[in-house]
């Protein structure tokens, strides 16, 4: 049973270190008194009215980066901690971007920096660029969550952009105990709200429109299942992050090759390349002394399993990256104009590949 990491992304890298700002306030918005917690417990949560007094703060992340041909994108989300655009996210989302390029809920396009990270936490902060006066969303608490009581989950669902989505469930546990790769969460609120991949950053609200936590997994292969990071544990780690007290660049597993789902390959694309293959990330770059590289990968591969798994998408891929160190070898198995192939390679890091 996995845990999945719901950002849009096929590598998880690397992000140097950006401008750090001081949190001016952590309310906003309507209100930023004391948190309590006001749901309704004997009438329907009003989406609706959820909606109004949130959706203005919670933010579509695309990440951007660079390789060698092109540069390969991620999606996820965010909410605003404050009025001058500080964001709060998942580590995930941002972990590796070159650029960072936010979409505020009016479609302004800005573009941010990375404040810091706690990447064993999966929390991070971002700092959009020349923005003054933005809303930010009220922190609530899940101390008072009752199981049973019914919730939203926001944010940028598929990297579809636009409007966030918003799908309606009840809390299905608290304190959940999980490991996800080398992060074990301790704090994680079970939720039935649906949320999807790009979802990742995004607030999970209460009835009084009161952020209680942020998205952050699903079980791989199970239904209406998904947690999030409990506000509360959240909190503390905030002014560590503006105050630069965290971890940025810390040393992870780097595969190399970008990928798209072979969903998204062109009618071109799949003729040239012998396609059947209707799940699978399709290889659309790789660097050369990455171990994507070292194990034989082209532009046109199609992977479909990494270390036993069956992949699906770059996320699957990036998934499975994750759960190793530099050094530990992986298993590959690809297609290559139709024909099965096989790889065994070491991973390394980004610093070892020459980038």
């Amino acid at each position: 049973m996995g845990l999945v990491a719901l950002t849009l992304a096929g590598a998880l890298l690397l992000l140097l270190d950006g401008e750090r700002q001081q949190v001016v306030s952590f309310g906003g918005g309507s209100g930023s008194g004391a948190a309590t917690n006001l749901n309704l417990l004997d009438d329907a949560l009003d989406v609706r009215g959820v909606l109004n007094r949130v959706q203005e703060s919670v933010i579509a992340i695309e990440t951007n980066e660079v390789q060698r041909q092109g540069f390969f994108s991620g999606a996820g989300s965010g909410v605003l901690i404050s009025n001058d655009g500080l964001i709060l996210t998942n580590e995930h989302v941002i972990s590796g971007a070159d650029t960072i390029e936010i979409t505020f809920f009016n479609g302004t396009v800005v573009e941010a920096d990375l404040v810091g990270s706690f990447p064993n936490e999966d929390v991070a902060l971002i700092q959009a660029r020349g923005v003054v006066d933005t809303r930010a969303a009220e922190l609530g608490t899940a101390e008072t969550l009752l199981v049973g009581d019914e919730v939203v989950a926001i944010g940028n669902a598929l990297g579809l952009g636009g409007q966030a989505s918003v799908t309606l469930g009840i809390v299905s546990a608290k304190d959940r105990e999980l490991q996800a790769g080398r992060i074990k969460f301790d704090s994680l609120i079970q939720t039935d709200a649906a949320i999807n991949p790009g979802n990742s950053g995004g607030p999970l609200v209460n009835a009084a429109g009161q952020v209680v936590g942020i998205n952050t997994a699903i079980i791989d292969g199970a239904q209406n299942i998904g947690f999030a990071i409990s506000i509360d544990a959240i909190t503390p780690l905030i002014e560590q992050l503006v105050s630069g007290d965290a971890s940025i660049t810390p040393e992870t597993a780097f595969f190399g090759a970008s990928t798209k789902p072979v969903s998204q390959t062109t009618a071109e694309e799949r003729s040239r390349f012998l396609i059947t293959d209707v799940d699978g990330a399709f290889v659309v770059d790789v660097f050369p002394e990455s171990a994507a590289g070292r194990a034989g990968l082209e532009p046109g591969d199609i992977l479909f399993k990494v270390d036993g798994r069956d992949v699906a998408s770059p996320e699957d891929v990036a998934r499975a990256v994750r759960r190793n160190d530099p050094g530990d070898a992986i298993d590959l198995e690809f297609r290559r104009n139709g024909q099965t192939m096989t790889a065994n390679v070491s991973l390394g890091t980004r610093a070892d590949a020459g980038n």
